[in-house]
C-alpha cells in the first residue's frame, strides 16, 4: 500500500504508486509538499519537510531524505537516492546517488553544497566550512569509491555533516554524483 505522513500536501494531479510488495509500503513522510503533476513510484520512500516541485518524477525503489528539495520537472532514475538537504535544480536528471547536502544543477553533476539550506537550518559556520572544503576536496576530484570515503571520513572526525556524506556515499549501491569546477 502507500503511507502518507502527516501534514503532507499533495496538489493537483499528484500520484503515488502503491509498493509492489504487500509487507513494506510506499512511504511519502510527514510536513512533505508534492506540487502539480509530481509523481512518487512504487516502493519510494521520501523522508519528512520535502518539496517537489511541479513534474518532479521519483521512480519506483528511489528514497529522498528529509528536507530535500527537488525542482520542476526534475526526473530521478530508480532505485536512485537523494541525501539529507540536497537541491536539485530543475530539468535534471538524476540517475546517480546525490550525497547529502549537495546540490545538483546539471544531469548527474553537483556544483556545490546547499550553502541556503544550510544557513537556514541553523547550521554552525564551522560546519558549512567543513562540508564545503571536503566537498572541494573530494568531490571535484576524480576519486575512486573507496578513496573518496576515506576522505570524508577523515574529515568527517571533525564534523557530523561531513561524516553524514560519509556514510551515505559508504552506503551506495549505484554510482555517486561528481561535482564539475567552473560552474
Amino acid at each position: 500500500g502507500v503511507r502518507i505522513g502527516s501534514n503532507t500536501i499533495l496538489r493537483e494531479h499528484a500520484t503515488v504508486h502503491a509498493a509492489s510488495k504487500p509487507d513494506v509500503p510506499t512511504i511519502i513522510g510527514d510536513k512533505v509538499f508534492m506540487m502539480v503533476c509530481s509523481h512518487a513510484g512504487h516502493d519510494a520512500k521520501v523522508g519528512n519537510n520535502v518539496i517537489l516541485a511541479n513534474s518532479t518524477l521519483l521512480a519506483g525503489h528511489t528514497q529522498v531524505a528529509d528536507n530535500a528539495t527537488l525542482s520542476g520537472n526534475t526526473s530521478v532514475h530508480q532505485f536512485t537516492r537523494i541525501g539529507r538537504m540536497a537541491f536539485i535544480s530543475g530539468n535534471s536528471a538524476v540517475a546517480m546517488d546525490v550525497p547529502p547536502f549537495c546540490v545538483m544543477a546539471f544531469r548527474n553533476t553537483l556544483t556545490g553544497i546547499n550553502l541556503v539550506g544550510l544557513r537556514r537550518a541553523g547550521v554552525p559556520r564551522e560546519h558549512i566550512t567543513a562540508v564545503r572544503e571536503a566537498f572541494r576536496a573530494v568531490f571535484w576530484q576524480n576519486m575512486i569509491r573507496k578513496e573518496l570515503i576515506a576522505e570524508l571520513e577523515r574529515r568527517g572526525k571533525d564534523c557530523p555533516l561531513v561524516q553524514e556524506q560519509a556514510e551515505f556515499c559508504a552506503g551506495a549501491k549505484r554510482s555517486i554524483a561528481h561535482g564539475r569546477r567552473g560552474m
